[in-house]
């Protein structure tokens, strides 16, 4: 059987979520004024992340690029994302509007960045702004009703990480009591993957064990994978064209790192500082300084 880490897992299942339902997931999500034709591999912008943030790309209507980021943690620094959206942008030459989504009861951060020759701005949407309870509520009644929708699909899967009267660990009991009422079995156990995914920390070992028995029944990770690699195959030529395009992003942002590298240390930053600012190890900022 093939096996997926839990980061892997919890991306693919957001991916093919998003990415088949793009207009229904991003009006969801608060995000306005977007027609979206489609979605771009966002490997395309290679781009080092931590394990807590996923990003999507799509192309909308006027070509112009939508960058999706699901986070999880506030981002103190939105450097990297500057670098990201610099990389998408050279490698598109279309215009870019970035969307950051924060979940785990993050309710600041920044948005905004001057570095003199350039100012660049995102938008940060807050789970937290969002009332759980009325959500856990609008979905008890369409479970009832028998019409759970893609909506539902998300407020349950996120309702831990929005505002709550309850306790967490209340909100959780409540959210699993729902996803087990849900009546068809496919969908249960979509969503409990992505619940599980989400909310993995907070769950204790008798609900953590229940969710995973409705998602082994119908293997869904494995199911997702598999698609994909069929689409793969089909592409073949398409994805040669993207491994090619990949390395040479790599090397692009490799130069790209090394430049800023250099121009913040004739500014007279530290060279910890550097690292801290662009999230790469120290090691790595001495060996460029070093090797030039």
């Amino acid at each position: 059987m093939m096996r997926v880490d839990s980061y892997h897992a919890k991306d693919l299942i957001l991916k093919n979520m998003v990415g088949a339902f793009a207009h229904d997931s991003l009006r969801w999500m608060g995000v306005e004024h977007t027609d979206v034709v489609g979605v771009m591999p966002s490997e395309l912008a290679t781009v080092e992340i931590r394990g807590d943030m996923m990003d999507y790309v799509f192309v909308q209507a006027s070509g112009d690029i939508l960058h999706l980021e699901f986070q999880s943690s506030a981002e103190k620094k939105i450097y990297r994302f500057l670098l990201y959206d610099t990389l998408l942008a050279q490698k598109t030459e279309r215009k870019i509007r970035t969307v950051v989504f924060y979940a785990n009861q993050v309710s600041t951060a920044d948005d905004y960045l001057d570095i003199g020759v350039a100012k660049y701005r995102v938008e940060n949407i807050y789970l937290i702004e969002r009332d759980g309870d009325a959500a856990l509520a609008r979905v008890q009644d369409h479970v009832r009703a028998g019409m759970f929708t893609l909506q539902d699909r998300f407020e349950l899967a996120f309702a831990p990480h929005m505002k709550r009267s309850l306790e967490l660990e209340d909100t959780v009991r409540r959210s699993i009591a729902l996803i087990e009422q849900i009546p068809d079995q496919r969908e249960r156990s979509y969503v409990a993957a992505l619940f599980v995914e989400l909310n993995r920390r907070w769950l204790d070992e008798p609900s953590n064990q229940r969710i995973r028995k409705w998602v082994e029944k119908m293997d869904l990770v494995k199911e997702i994978v598999e698609e994909a690699v069929e689409k793969a195959v089909e592409k073949a030529v398409e994805k040669a064209v993207e491994v090619a395009v990949e390395k040479a992003s790599k090397e692009s942002f490799a130069r790209g790192i090394a430049h800023t590298v250099h121009l913040l240390k004739k500014k007279g930053e530290p060279e910890e500082r550097i690292a801290n600012l662009l999230d790469i190890p120290l090691e790595n900022v001495l060996n460029i300084l070093s090797n030039n």
